[in-house]
């Protein structure tokens, strides 16, 4: 009997979304910044500030996400128009060690220009 009344309890129970962030800024002063937020099945979204402007792939207003990857080599994001018919903004950084723990650098590409970058665990 109470194996049947635990196992409803059971399937109500969804599994735990483990969840990294990494806060990723450009090395010019004048730069722009990106956060990455990596989830269990990959890049999960990004938010892209350029000054007082901030657009997220969260919401899908401005833009969305495009094509990502993130393994232990790379992390790669790109930011496309609501739209999907222009790519807004690229990352790609490589990861020298642990995903958690390691500082990560490369560049991003965002209006016609390419910004050395890095990314820190957020």
């Amino acid at each position: 009997m109470r194996i049947a009344l635990a196992l409803p309890l059971l399937c109500l129970a969804a599994p735990a979304a483990a969840t990294q962030g990494f806060a990723c800024r450009t090395v010019a002063p004048e730069g722009v910044a990106m956060s990455v937020v990596v989830g269990t099945l990959g890049v999960a979204g990004a938010t892209l500030t350029d000054g007082g402007r901030r657009v997220s792939s969260f919401d899908g207003s401005e833009v969305v996400l495009g094509q990502s990857w993130v393994d232990e080599r790379a992390l790669l994001v790109d930011l496309l128009d609501a739209d999907r018919n222009r790519r807004v903004a690229r990352l790609k950084v490589g990861i020298g060690g642990a995903l958690e723990s390691r500082e990560l650098s490369g560049w991003l590409d965002y209006r016609g220009r390419r910004w050395r970058t890095v990314c820190a665990p957020d």
